[in-house]
């Protein structure tokens, strides 16, 4: 059942990202470049609300608070660049490329492909060059 509602949730944040715009390549290409301030504060609304939902849930849950310090490394900040540089070329990030698949851009698929070669090559040269940590709150 949990699965199942899982989907339900991933489907209605799929289709209201549908309709607000965020799958349309030129319209995130504008949000970037400035020329487009409806997604931006779309956007910047949303992130916004979470805050507020993450904090409200961090008081209203008993013991430790949906939060855990995580230290820094190089890979976050070479990761960050490889996941902005991917989001700008491919018009999507990840969700927003599950969504464009859902509405028929079968382009998209060349973004989920790329998504998943681009972990798996990462994993490779993680474990073989880097071996920075990859603990997350999960694994405290």
């Amino acid at each position: 059942m949990r699965v199942v509602g899982t989907g339900l949730v991933g489907l209605a944040f799929g289709f209201v990202m549908s309709r607000v715009g965020f799958t349309s390549w030129d319209l995130v290409h504008g949000m970037f470049a400035f020329t487009e301030f409806h997604l931006l504060f779309t956007f910047m609304m949303a992130v916004t609300v979470l805050v507020g939902a993450w904090w409200g849930l961090g008081k209203a849950l008993p013991g430790r608070p949906p939060t855990a310090p995580r230290g820094m490394h190089p890979g976050v900040i070479v990761g960050s660049l490889l996941f902005g540089a991917g989001w700008a070329l491919s018009g999507g990030c990840p969700t927003i490329a599950l969504a464009q698949v859902g509405e028929g851009k079968l382009a998209a698929l060349y973004t989920v492909g790329g998504i998943v070669i681009g972990n798996w090559l990462y994993s490779i040269v993680h474990e073989r060059y880097f071996k920075w940590p990859t603990t997350t709150c999960l694994d405290e």
